[in-house]
């Protein structure tokens, strides 16, 4: 092999694996993350099955002003979709029992760059729900 096409072959490897990882960014990667402390605490307000071929679980909760039992003024609907495979892992029935006892909930997430319109009506992934016991004015 002649040293012009070892240095053509050594260039398309690295244009190669920097489209790969300028699509795993761009396709793959997340615009932000509620994890840990940046999460959304608020009440669930509604959670049904939507779609027609592709079904989703898409949410509602009060957040903002919301993070105590019950919405009040200045709260802001948050729209959220939990996966299939996190719903069966047993954050439906975490969801379940906040929606239906009213308690106030701590929602980690992650918002991905791009993904199909059928996956999401909202663009947000619940990964995580934890109740949470606070009192009105507390934060």
């Amino acid at each position: 092999m002649s040293k012009g096409r070892i240095v053509l072959f050594v260039a398309g490897l690295v244009v190669l694996l920097l489209a790969a990882g300028g699509f795993n960014w761009f396709f793959l990667g997340n615009i932000s993350e509620g994890l840990g402390g940046d999460g959304r605490v608020g009440v669930i307000s509604k959670c049904s099955l939507k779609g027609r071929v592709f079904k989703t679980h898409e949410c509602d909760a009060f957040v903002g002003a919301a993070n105590v039992a019950g919405p009040t003024l200045g709260a802001s609907i948050w729209s959220f979709t939990v996966r299939d495979s996190d719903w069966d892992a047993g954050l439906g029935a975490t969801i379940q029992q906040a929606l239906e006892s009213g308690t106030p909930v701590k929602m980690e997430y992650i918002q991905p760059r791009w993904v199909a319109s059928w996956r999401t009506d909202s663009g947000y992934y619940v990964i995580k729900v934890e109740p949470r016991k606070e009192v009105r004015g507390e934060r």
